[in-house]
């Protein structure tokens, strides 16, 4: 299974969107929470939003042409911070320990 990591595109906002639901479902159920979005269309919206923010970059995991995951990296502030990396459960364990932040590692380096 092939694993490539590119900058999210409006198309990708619904799988990405539900997967990060999920995601944050499954993490909640587990300890006992409330879960962060009550639906997937808040979670969506949410992604709809960042995804057109100049503020901050986004990326999507995708294994055989399939979205698998997301990430967004906050670059409001100099420090830049990764925000909710999710990845459907099928892959989740795949996409952590590859270490795939990889791909907004030269967003991230200090400027020269």
């Amino acid at each position: 299974m092939a694993l490539a990591l590119r900058p999210i595109e409006a198309a990708d906002v619904p799988e990405a969107g539900r997967i990060c639901h999920d995601a944050f479902k499954a993490i909640a159920t587990e300890h006992n929470y409330p879960p962060d979005f009550p639906n997937p269309e808040i979670a969506i919206g949410l992604l709809s939003e960042l995804s057109v923010d100049p503020g901050f970059y986004g990326i999507v995991a995708e294994a055989d042409g399939r979205i698998v995951g997301s990430n967004f990296l906050d670059e409001r502030s100099r420090s830049g911070r990764l925000e909710g990396r999710t990845a459907a459960k099928s892959m989740s364990s795949r996409l952590h320990l590859r270490g795939d932040d990889r791909a907004g590692n030269d967003r991230t380096e200090a400027p020269p």
